[in-house]
């Protein structure tokens, strides 16, 4: 959709943005990190583990159900050659699908209350809606995305987010508890959908073709499918080491998976929609040799930014817990080295899903999604009876033998050869070396003990990261991403 097919009335709520869209995105990413944290320390602190864990039981299943929903037919808008009669058929087969998840948490609620839990079905129950919201905010998301908006979309889930963790913080003074968690969630849901909906300013209408429809779930099956199976794959090793060993086992994993994720999640949420949204632009016009300058160059922004972050994250590991978690936490810093290195070369197999669906390889996506999630899997139920940290080295494994794959996969599609993708991952190389060596040089030498000498050191990485990114930028080595 052009900007000209917009209502006048709704223009002016574009945000004039001065700063580049990755920046903003980013930024409000991380915005919604530290109040999701702030979030979750807060109720922790003010209710007890049996309720927060009956709220978790319902908003994971709620969590599962927005990936879906923000998978397959998202993108299929975002692809689409036929956008003014697309839009409106796959709203409704969103809001079907949104519908079909409700529905099977409501009977799911159901039946926890008669024969289970009724704080767990309480949850289910109240957060069914979420997944109708969900819905329609992800078809107004797909829209401004593909206007080339992701900055607005960034802020918007930002402010959404604050306004469920002021609803949270309003319930649990009112003396509730899990209706506080319920209604902080149910909040941002509504707040996401408002802001969304106002920014993007076209309504849905009734309007239906059967042809349209069918290839919508034809191109969104494959997507929806590895989504899935991805999904139980992440929870997999929490749950195997729960059942071989114990909980607390089950606890450093999740804990070193947590930051490690997070230490790449800053880049690669920001940077997702804008590369579904410049390769599936170049699909519609036939260029492919754009989508390879794309591949190239959004490959060494994220390799160069990521890389020595978890790098650092692997160095500091066993300091970071050993500073800021009490004793018992000190094994999750063996698994945490592992899971960092293994999110470097996740950097690969993070364009892999968009080159594939963007070049017609949608089947092909699933199969290979399928084997992954199957290889993953198999390991971690072999590993997990030997401790989270044959679990780990199962996932660095793993890591490095799909991004093998990816690399030809992609170069083969696209029509690089391999110089190029190893020059375009040659700055990283650089600039882990220096923010690493950087931050090691300073916690070595400053006279500090504790909280402190460890964040000098990581404000030093930050800082010989900075001074890499102005002198590559200097040179034209390196791009932010862009429209």
């Amino acid at each position: 959709m052009q900007h000209s097919d917009l209502p006048s009335a709704v223009l002016p709520l574009r945000l004039p943005i001065r700063f580049n869209p990755y920046v903003l995105a980013g930024g409000s990413r991380v915005g919604v990190q530290i109040v999701s944290l702030l979030t979750m320390m807060t109720a922790v602190a003010r209710l007890d583990p049996a309720t927060f864990g009956a709220f978790s039981m319902g908003w994971l299943v709620t969590v599962i159900g927005n990936t879906l929903l923000y998978a397959g037919l998202y993108q299929y808008l975002l692809r689409s050659r036929e956008l003014d009669v697309d839009q409106h058929v796959v709203f409704w087969a969103m809001l079907l699908e949104g519908a079909a998840i409700s529905l099977g948490m409501l009977l799911a609620g159901w039946l926890t209350w008669h024969v289970g839990n009724r704080a767990v079905a309480t949850s289910l129950l109240a957060l069914a809606p979420l997944t109708l919201l969900s819905a329609a905010s992800a078809w107004c998301d797909a829209l401004l995305t593909r206007q080339q908006r992701t900055a607005a979309v960034g802020v918007i889930y930002l402010l959404a987010e604050l306004a469920g963790t002021l609803a949270l913080i309003a319930g649990l003074s009112a003396g509730l508890r899990l209706g506080a968690l319920l209604g902080g969630r149910l909040a941002c849901g509504v707040a996401a959908l408002l802001g969304l909906a106002s920014a993007a300013g076209v309504w849905p209408r009734l309007r239906w073709s059967a042809a349209s429809a069918r290839a919508a779930f034809q191109e969104a099956a494959p997507l929806q499918g590895g989504t899935l199976v991805r999904t139980l794959a992440i929870y997999a090793a929490d749950y195997l080491l729960a059942f071989f060993l114990n909980p607390a086992a089950s606890a450093s994993y999740r804990a070193a998976s947590r930051v490690a994720v997070a230490g790449a999640d800053i880049f690669l949420q920001p940077l997702r929609p804008m590369t579904w949204e410049a390769l599936a632009r170049h699909e519609r016009a036939d260029e492919h040799a754009a989508m390879a300058s794309v591949y190239l160059e959004q490959l060494r922004f994220l390799t160069f930014f990521a890389a020595p972050v978890l790098a650092g994250v692997a160095l500091f590991s066993e300091r970071l817990f050993g500073t800021f978690a009490a004793a018992g936490w000190a094994t999750a810093a063996p698994v945490l080295v592992l899971l960092a290195l293994a999110r470097v070369p996740s950097m690969f197999d993070f364009f892999l899903d968009p080159v594939l669906v963007c070049t017609g390889r949608t089947g092909l996506q699933f199969r290979l999604r399928s084997v992954q999630t199957a290889l993953v899997l198999s390991g971690v139920a072999l590993t997990a009876g030997y401790g989270p940290v044959a679990v780990a080295s199962w996932q660095l494994f793993c890591s490095v033998s799909v991004a093998v794959l990816a690399i030809g996969l992609v170069g083969r599609l696209l029509h690089l050869r391999l110089r190029p993708v190893l020059g375009a991952v040659g700055p990283a190389l650089a600039s882990t070396l220096v923010c690493c060596g950087g931050g090691e040089l300073v916690f070595r030498i400053l006279p500090l003990d504790g909280p402190l000498r460890l964040l000098a050191s990581i404000a030093a990485m930050a800082g010989c990261l900075l001074l890499c990114c102005l002198f590559a930028r200097q040179r034209g080595l390196l791009r932010l991403p862009r429209y």
